[in-house]
C-alpha cells in the first residue's frame, strides 16, 4: 500500500517540475502531498476513512468485476489497478470478460451467476444495460453496492461510477491550442462519434473556454460522414482549410487518421510552402507515440487506467464496508507532448 502511495507521490512531483510556470497545470484528483503515509488506514474514494469493520484483515471479501469487450490497451492497465487494490484489501476477484462489445449474453449469465454467491459489491463496465437492468435491481434491492466502471450507469443506479474528467481536459486543451497560435486564429474540432459521452463533454467544454476567453478564434467541425473513412474526411477538410491553425482530436482514431491526412497533404506541397499545423488530441496508438518526440504532434491528454481500476475497486471496498467514498470517481488526463515525452512515468503510461 505504501509503495503505491510513494510512486504517485513520486509520479506527481517529476510531472510539476516540467511544467513550468504555464497557468494550466496538470492537478490530481487527490492531494497526496498532505497523506500521512505512516498511517494504516488506507485511502478510500478521495477521502480518509477509519476502518473499523471486525471483519477487515481477517476476512477476505468477494467483489466480482464485470466487463464488456476493452481494448487491451485499456483492459491490461485497468485489471493491473483492480488487482492491485485487490491485494492491498484483501478481496478476492473474479473477472467476467465478454468476449465482444455486442455480447450481453455473457453480461447477464455472469450476474445471474454471481448473485447466487452473495458478493459484498460488484464493478460492472458496459455498453448495454438493456438486459441487465433485472439483475441490477436485484443487487440494489438486496442492498449490494454497484461500482460502474465507466459512465454508462450513474448514480442512483451505480452507488458510484467512474468517468474521465473531460470538462477539465476540455477546458485545459482549448487555453493549451489559443496560447500557441496567438488570440487570432481558426481551429477545428475532430470526433469520431460525437454522441459519445465523454467526447461531448470533453467538445462542449473546449468550445466554450475559448468562446468565453479568445473571442477573435473562430472554431469550425471537421465533417464525420459514416460512409467515407475518417482519413479521406480528414485529408479532404485540410485540403479545403489551408488556413487552418489547429486541430483538437476528442478520440484516438479521428487522432491517428489527422496525423496521416497531414503527413500526405505536406507531401503534396511545393518545397517552398511553409505548413504549420498544431494537431493536439485525447488518446495515444504507437503512430501518435512516434510523433510525439518530433512534434509533428502538439501534445495529447492520457488517462492512467491502473489509477481507475485501483480507485474503482477501493471505492468498492469502502461501499461494502459502509464507509466513505464519492459517488463520481472522475480520473484527470495527463498532457504528454515532447517537452515530458522520456519521463520514466510518462513512458509507464504510453507503453501500457
Amino acid at each position: 500500500m505504501k509503495r503505491y502511495f510513494f510512486c504517485v507521490l513520486a509520479l506527481l512531483i517529476v510531472l510539476c517540475s516540467f511544467s513550468g510556470c504555464s497557468r494550466y497545470q496538470y492537478k490530481p484528483l487527490t492531494d497526496y502531498s498532505n497523506l500521512d503515509l505512516s498511517s494504516p488506514e488506507p485511502l478510500l474514494g478521495s477521502g480518509r476513512v477509519t476502518v473499523t469493520h471486525p471483519a477487515y484483515n481477517t476476512h477476505q471479501f468477494f467483489i466480482p468485476v464485470v466487463i464488456g469487450d476493452l481494448d487491451e490497451s485499456i483492459r491490461v492497465p485497468l485489471l493491473e489497478g483492480i488487482d492491485s487494490a485487490a491485494k492491498d484489501y484483501n478481496i478476492t476477484v473474479e473477472y467476467f470478460i465478454a468476449e465482444n462489445k455486442t455480447d450481453v449474453q455473457t453480461q447477464s449469465d455472469a450476474l445471474c451467476e454471481i448473485m447466487a454467491r452473495n458478493p459484498q459489491a460488484v464493478c460492472l463496465m458496459t455498453s448495454d444495460l438493456s438486459n441487465l437492468t433485472h439483475y441490477i435491481n436485484k443487487l440494489r434491492a438486496s442492498k449490494v453496492p454497484i461500482i460502474s466502471l465507466d459512465n454508462s450507469m450513474t448514480t442512483p443506479l451505480a452507488s458510484a461510477y467512474c468517468k474521465p474528467d473531460g470538462a477539465a481536459a476540455g477546458e485545459e486543451a482549448a487555453h493549451r491550442l489559443c496560447e500557441a497560435v496567438r488570440t487570432k486564429a481558426k481551429i477545428a474540432v475532430a470526433a469520431s462519434n460525437w454522441s459519445d459521452a465523454v467526447s461531448s463533454e470533453i467538445i462542449e467544454s473546449f468550445k466554450s473556454t475559448i468562446a468565453q476567453n479568445y473571442p477573435k478564434v473562430e472554431i469550425i467541425n471537421v465533417p464525420n460522414n459514416p460512409e467515407v473513412s475518417s482519413y479521406e474526411q480528414c485529408f479532404s477538410f485540410l485540403s479545403s482549410n489551408p488556413s487552418l491553425d489547429a486541430v483538437f482530436a476528442v478520440d484516438t482514431k479521428i487522432f491517428n487518421s489527422l496525423i496521416n491526412a497531414k503527413r500526405s497533404y505536406v507531401r503534396g506541397l511545393d518545397d517552398d510552402e511553409n505548413y504549420e499545423l498544431l494537431i493536439s488530441g485525447v488518446g495515444t496508438n504507437p503512430n501518435i507515440k512516434s510523433a510525439l518526440p518530433t512534434e509533428e504532434v502538439y501534445g495529447t491528454y492520457l488517462i492512467d487506467y491502473t489509477e481507475w481500476g485501483y480507485r474503482a475497486m477501493s471505492t468498492a471496498f469502502s461501499a461494502c464496508i459502509g464507509g466513505e467514498f464519492d459517488p463520481v470517481i472522475q480520473s484527470k488526463y495527463v498532457w504528454v507532448n515532447a517537452e515530458n515525452l522520456n519521463l520514466p512515468a510518462i513512458q509507464n503510461l504510453l507503453n501500457r
